[in-house]
């Protein structure tokens, strides 16, 4: 029988079922995204941007549905990773996707394609890591923040269980939220690194692990790069003989 490696991604995500040589995937949300109903966009529209940045997929998904005759269309827009460029090239043509496919990455971008006077539209979620936010912030670009959707935490017991059982191996973690949720104190069930442990945490990425290390949770190798199936196919190969 193969292991388990339980992955957080939320349902609206389109979860991905991996199986293996040594592992098999086990998706338990934690969190559950809920569309922001209150988009302005009169507002964005107003704004004029010229450069959209897109911070996930179902961001992306719901900038489509709200803005569906191409309003905003001579925008460059900048994806976080290729999920989320893949689904606005629905709509637009030469999405950017920087190198490292991170909220960092994206600041580096940035520095390399903003000019003078642009106007840039920041699309994410509520409980945005504010590490772009923060950026545009310090370099004083005229900018718009704007939350397509929030996050809610689900009952972690569904987790707690299966971490219990032999034939789990670990965790992936998928988001800093999905960190806070699971072992944030602001939880009343959270977890806590003992009730981890034997087990392996892995982060989708960097600012992933980051939180986890914030949350005091030690952070399994290899950490991801932004990309599910590469991460999980790199577990094997190290943890497989």
């Amino acid at each position: 029988m193969r292991s388990k490696i339980i992955v957080t991604r939320p349902e609206e995500k389109s979860p991905l079922a991996y199986s293996g040589k040594c592992f098999e995937t086990l998706n338990i949300p934690v969190t559950r995204l809920v569309r922001n109903r209150n988009v302005d966009t009169a507002k964005i529209t107003a704004f004029m941007p010229t450069i959209c940045v897109f911070t996930s997929s179902r961001g992306a998904e719901i900038f489509l549905e709200l803005f569906t005759s191409g309003t905003i269309s001579e925008a460059k827009v900048v994806a976080i990773g290729d999920k989320t460029s893949s689904t606005l090239s629905a709509m637009y043509h030469g999405v950017l996707v920087p190198e490292e496919k991170t909220s960092r990455g994206v600041n580096c971008l940035l520095n390399n394609i903003v000019k003078e006077g642009d106007r840039i539209v920041l699309f994410s979620s509520a409980k945005t890591n504010r590490v772009i936010l923060r950026h545009l912030e310090e370099r004083k670009w005229n900018h718009l923040s704007v939350e397509l959707y929030d996050a809610e935490t689900l009952d972690i017991d569904p987790v707690s269980q299966e971490l219990a059982k032999s034939n789990c191996f670990g965790i992936l973690v998928t988001s800093s939220m999905e960190a806070t949720a699971i072992f944030g104190q602001r939880n009343s069930k959270s977890l806590t690194e003992s009730d981890v442990a034997g087990k392996r945490v892995f982060a989708i990425g960097e600012t992933t692990a980051n939180a986890l290390r914030e949350l005091g949770i030690k952070v399994s190798e290899p950490v991801g790069k932004s990309d599910i199936k590469a991460l999980l196919i790199e577990i094997e190969r190290v943890y497989c003989n």
